[in-house]
């Protein structure tokens, strides 16, 4: 019962209050973790056939297009839907809204951007109650309830500069909800804001991390470097969770020397929630029961579809992601791996060759750094040129490590970048508090 996963009354209330399916839902979604192989994929295609037909039926968009294309409303499969991306549903916002729904009683939902595209989406409140019971299923694997304490590194406010009334609504969801809010914009302020943070995180002795993986290992890195012990600092610590940015091998490094914990990588979006998830022995998972998971040939770009959303449905859509996914062999559990989360495409470098260079790659050229390097960020400005910018711990990085980093990088793009330094005191957050490590300022279609 869920209640009994709930690790405090309070917070249990709330869920009712704003969850009130939780219950039900929760036994629904917890079962799935003990059903084979063969009972999922069931129930993942009775869930998928409901959806692709309820579509034809009720939403505009679909309804024509199935008219156009005269669809067998009995012979429905996924592959004759189209393959949408931001632009789709923007241009036709009105017409992916079921006729079963008044659009004045469905929340306006907004991406946060990163792709480049942000744009509003429509909810109902009511179907988000299994998704958000996915959620707390793959924590519940890491050992952690409902309700524990956690501290939650995410953008909040980029100007700090809130009303009284809305600085006290803040405190009492904080409350409510047992969380901490710690605004990422504000982490790199100045190391006197960061050392009043790490104090307010000691006091309030969280049971878990969450959030931004960039932000996460500021703390990290601050603990490490004043020497503290974390474990003196954060006795309660179970868990560091990163979600919302990709989790690069030096950051999982950084908490797992730092904070001594298992460190787990969440994979979802604004659209879907949460789209795969960690077991223990740290594969990553597809939440079947929730979504379906494709990916484009050559550029591996994520289409997902997600079974639970009929108000405004998310058919076989491409989210900006890069994914390569695997099979379903190699642990207990009945869901399917998703093998890498690759980032984001516009992180994905133009090569004068006619491919791509990953993101994961060219942070390769400064891993184990950390000695030389505080912060970096490469961005592509043509073909031919990469430019990385440096926060580095002294003034200038030695000669011998700007070689070892040119000459990475002319390898691993097959000679065809050049790499330039430029050293800066600070770079700046993206508007939602986060940090993009590559950043390609070249239309990926055109090539310019």
């Amino acid at each position: 019962m869920y209640f009994l996963q709930c690790s405090a009354k309070l917070f249990f209330l709330k869920e009712l209050l704003t969850h009130p399916h939780i219950c039900r839902d929760w036994r629904r979604c917890m079962a799935v973790e003990h059903m084979t192989r063969g009972e999922l994929e069931r129930l993942q295609q009775r869930k998928l056939q409901k959806l692709l037909r309820y579509a034809v039926l009720h939403v505009p968009f679909y309804r024509n297009y199935a008219q156009e294309h005269h669809w067998d409303i009995d012979a429905l499969s996924l592959e004759q839907f189209p393959v949408l991306d931001k632009a789709a549903f923007r241009s036709h916002e009105a017409e992916f809204i079921s006729d079963e729904y008044d659009r004045s009683r469905l929340e306006c939902c907004h991406t946060s951007g990163s792709t480049g595209e942000p744009f509003c989406f429509y909810s109902d409140p009511k179907e988000r109650t299994y998704t958000y019971a996915t959620f707390w299923r793959g924590l519940a694997r890491a050992g952690i309830r409902p309700g524990d304490k956690r501290v939650w590194v995410k953008g909040i406010d980029e100007t700090a500069q809130l009303p009284p009334v809305a600085r006290c609504r803040r405190k009492l969801w904080s409350m409510i909800n047992r969380c901490l809010l710690v605004d990422a914009h504000f982490l790199t302020v100045s190391p006197e804001h960061l050392a009043r943070t790490v104090e307010n995180i000691r006091r309030y002795n969280p049971v878990y991390f969450h959030g931004y993986a960039a932000s996460i290992a500021e703390i990290a890195r601050w603990v490490k470097e004043s020497g503290r012990d974390a474990r003196s600092l954060f006795p309660s610590l179970r868990a560091v969770v990163s979600e919302s940015e990709k989790l690069y091998p030096e950051q999982r490094e950084l908490f797992e020397e730092v904070f001594r914990v298992p460190v787990y990588e969440n994979y979802g979006s604004v659209e879907f929630g949460m789209i795969a998830q960690p077991d223990t022995d740290g594969n990553l998972l597809l939440n079947e029961d929730h979504i379906v998971a494709e990916s484009t040939g050559g550029d591996e770009e994520a289409v997902i579809t997600n079974l639970d959303s009929f108000a405004f449905p998310f058919i076989r859509y491409k989210n900006g992601d890069r994914i390569r996914l695997g099979g379903d062999q190699g642990h207990a559990l009945p869901f399917r791996r998703l093998n890498m989360v690759l980032g984001r495409m516009t992180e994905c470098l133009k090569l004068s060759s006619g491919g791509t260079l990953q993101a994961f790659a060219i942070t390769s050229a400064v891993y184990n750094l950390s000695e030389w390097i505080r912060s970096y960020q490469f961005i592509q400005t043509d073909l031919e040129h990469l430019k990385l910018l440096v926060v580095p711990c002294r003034e200038k990085l030695p000669e011998d490590v700007v070689r070892k980093i040119s000459a990475y990088i002319h390898d691993v793009s097959g000679g065809t970048l050049q790499t330039d330094i430029e050293y800066v005191t600070r770079i700046p957050l993206t508007k939602n508090g986060k940090r993009l490590f590559v950043i390609s300022q070249i239309d990926h279609q055109s090539g310019r």
